[in-house]
């Protein structure tokens, strides 16, 4: 904030625009870095909760025993 004031002080209207672009355009970039890291974690979610059903099914016989993030048949 202190910036940008010194910058409106001392700083041409087109420079500031150029300022305000180069900020706008980092912010979108961290956007999409947090969007990309969400949908990542989404599908890592998914293949776990997929393993797990997996791993339930071909434990019908036996007693399923969860250990940690991953299920052990025991029979």
């Amino acid at each position: 904030l202190i910036t940008l004031l010194f910058l409106i002080k001392s700083k041409k209207p087109a420079e500031l625009e150029a300022v305000r672009l180069a900020k706008e355009k980092e912010e979108k970039e961290v956007r999409q870095q947090a969007l990309l890291a969400k949908k990542e974690k989404d599908i890592q979610k998914k293949a776990i909760k997929k393993e797990r059903q997996k791993l339930q099914n071909s434990c019908k016989m036996g007693v399923a025993v969860k250990i940690g993030q991953k299920m052990i048949c025991n029979y």
